[in-house]
């Protein structure tokens, strides 16, 4: 079936694979039925608020299960999310706010109440907490109002904002439409054989484009989404151990997290046995750290580099390694 836009594509992927998986927790599991019904109640939320197709939304994103379906139901309505860093200074998440200008501030972390809080303050913006247990019930007229904005979203409508890390000065905001990601999800699913028993490790944070590749590519093919928490990252063994856990088959990072765990001997084979793909792009992978990650890993999974800046849909190349 043809799909001129991603909230058609989220329709479908629930219809073909609701009892599938699409997010997986260490201690809880979110098919895709339960994260449509989540994503609906949530675009009854935006549309109470006046949302409109064009509109803006941020979300400060710490990987629960909300904020995945907050990104579908914006998705479905057209409106344009940026994820910003929780974490980040103040000063510098109100640089992106100005440039963005969001019509509402979500955030689905307790921890960050009040710096959100704050944020939204200093920004004019209403803070909203995501919380399950608080969101309306969908009823027959809101849903069919959401499917008649849905069918009228085309493809050069903005899917996200995705700001640069600012490396080189102030961070850049880049707008990426429907149709682009359309033919990124395509493309993906085809390069690395994706099918609905794969379960994507997310490992970079939701405001980094590389996450980009985790979110659609699993959650448009009918396979899973497993969020890989932040403290983790800077834990070698128990990022290892957790991805092992999780079954994990798709590996996507930036090299400086490989070597970092390849150099404290935490990535082992015997560690990742569901592991079939390694993929790995946003920086240069030196040649000799490579060829141990290589040599390790080669007779179990495909190993890729990727290329692609923010402004290309997170990857526009990709070349499998070989001896």
């Amino acid at each position: 079936m043809y799909h001129y836009n991603l909230g058609t594509l989220c329709d479908e992927a629930a219809a073909r694979w609701g009892q599938n998986v699409a997010l997986r927790y260490a201690d809880s599991q979110y098919s895709y039925d339960r994260l449509t019904d989540i994503a609906r109640r949530l675009a009854a939320v935006l549309m109470r608020q006046g949302c409109e197709r064009g509109d803006v939304i941020a979300i400060a994103h710490n990987k629960h299960p909300l904020s995945y379906a907050l990104m579908l139901a914006a998705l479905r309505l057209g409106v344009p999310y940026v994820i910003i860093d929780a974490a980040s200074p103040l000063v510098r998440t109100a640089k992106i706010m100005a440039t963005a200008r969001p019509r509402l501030l979500f955030y689905d972390d307790v921890c960050y109440e009040d710096a959100m809080r704050r944020l939204g303050e200093e920004c004019g913006v209403p803070c909203l907490f995501l919380d399950e247990a608080s969101l309306p019930e969908s009823d027959a007229g809101q849903l069919e109002e959401l499917h008649t904005r849905t069918r009228d979203v085309d493809g050069s409508t903005l899917a996200y904002i995705m700001f640069t890390s600012g490396s080189t000065g102030m961070p850049k905001g880049v707008a990426v439409t429907h149709q682009n990601i359309l033919h990124f999800i395509q493309w993906g699913t085809r390069c690395f054989d994706v099918c609905e028993s794969d379960i994507f490790a997310n490992l970079s944070p939701m405001y980094f484009d590389n996450s980009v590749f985790d979110f659609y590519t699993a959650l448009f093919s009918g396979a899973s989404l497993a969020p890989v928490p932040r403290e983790l990252l800077t834990s070698p063994y128990e990022l290892v151990a957790h991805v092992g856990k999780m079954a994990c088959t798709v590996w996507f990072s930036v090299p400086s997290l490989l070597i970092y765990v390849m150099a404290m001997k935490a990535m082992q084979p015997r560690f990742l046995p569901a592991l079939r793909s390694i993929s790995f792009g946003g920086e240069g992978y030196p040649k000799a750290e490579l060829k141990k990650l290589y040599d390790l890993f080669a007779p179990q999974a495909r190993i890729v580099n990727v290329y692609g800046p923010t402004e290309c849909t997170c990857i526009c190349s990709a070349y499998r390694l070989s001896d």
